[in-house]
């Protein structure tokens, strides 16, 4: 359940992180309101179309590896985008982020379902679900380190539940890691 929580607190930050910097990109990148908001639109959009796709890679190569490889890759692209030099940069590293991210919020209802007691699954979408309440963090951080270093510091807490969760759901390592 503890690796579920840093996974749906991944989920959310890495999502949501770039809200409270609508302004803050407007103003840097001399863009309207509007199209400051494309730094989410353009992770939720791909997300969603995402979504459609991450649950059959689920049943092909295994639900916990479909977390990790999503959890993994998200963050590695947040970091990137800590270090993103103009707009473009900056929301094609969103978009990646939402087709990154689609395995982890796809897959980890069903690997609940499946793999917790019946009476144990409300809890464990609760906590998943309440990974969403700190992000609400990153809001206060803009103003002291600006939208590059809250990029990097979310890049680190996730790659930081990353390491949490692998410890704690006992995920395998690849085939490919352990063959000689």
């Amino acid at each position: 359940m503890a690796a579920l929580f840093c996974g749906g607190f991944s989920t959310f930050s890495l999502l949501y992180c770039a809200q409270p910097a609508l302004p803050t990109f407007a103003r840097e990148f001399n863009l309207t309101p509007a199209a400051s908001s494309l730094a989410l639109s353009a992770t939720t959009g791909v997300l969603a179309f995402a979504l459609l796709f991450a649950g059959t890679a689920s049943d092909v190569i295994g639900r916990k590896r479909v977390m990790v490889i999503s959890l993994a890759a998200s963050s590695a692209i947040m970091l990137l985008a800590a270090l993103a030099r103009d707009w473009g940069q900056l929301l094609a590293l969103r978009a990646l982020t939402g087709l990154a991210l689609s395995g982890l919020p796809a897959v980890a209802m069903a690997y609940l379902a499946e793999e917790m007691a019946t009476s144990a699954v409300g809890l464990a979408m609760g906590l998943y679900i309440a990974g969403n309440t700190v992000r609400t963090l990153g809001g206060v951080f803009y103003a002291q380190g600006g939208w590059n270093g809250v990029a990097g510091l979310v890049g680190l807490l996730t790659v930081a539940g990353l390491v949490v969760a692998l410890m704690l759901a006992r995920v395998p390592p690849p085939k490919w890691m352990t063959q000689r």
